[in-house]
């Protein structure tokens, strides 16, 4: 990335339009409720990848008390989504980058993504769903909304 310097008025302006987004493209509650008890239910340790910036799962998780890497491939949207988050106090470690490039030496309890897949063309499924495996620690779990291209 040549400026990762992101301007006021970008992130003032991708604000605006992200408010206005409503599900599936972003998470409402009862999305948020099924994320909940899935992560209660299975989720065995506190540490977790969120691949995407999604303040409504930042959020969730923070109260949750996760510790979380956020990886983001654009410092706009990363820096749009950290002004919408309600909960301040939040154990994060924010990555820019994308997930296909994305290494960690961390392994996760949790690898969580709203609408993740739908970020790929289906020629890339596969290398995606074995890249968020790699993540995981042996008894980790991965939490996706799938959205088929």
């Amino acid at each position: 990335m040549k400026d990762s310097k992101v301007k006021k008025e970008d992130w003032e302006m991708w604000l605006a339009h992200w408010s206005q987004v409503a599900h599936p493209i972003a998470p409402g509650r009862y999305s948020l409720s099924i994320y909940r008890k899935n992560i209660k239910k299975y989720v065995k340790g506190k540490r977790a990848l969120l691949l995407g910036a999604t303040w409504q799962l930042r959020d969730l998780m923070a109260k949750m008390g996760l510790i979380v890497d956020v990886v983001e491939i654009s410092p706009i949207v990363l820096e749009a989504h950290n002004h919408m988050c309600k909960v301040k106090k939040r154990k994060e470690n924010l990555i820019i980058n994308d997930w296909l490039s994305y290494t960690s030496k961390e392994k996760y309890d949790l690898v969580i993504g709203d609408a993740s897949s739908f970020q790929f063309s289906e020629k890339n499924y596969d290398r995606f769903f074995k890249k968020t495996a790699s993540w995981l620690k042996e008894d980790g779990v991965s939490i996706q909304l799938i959205m088929m291209n």
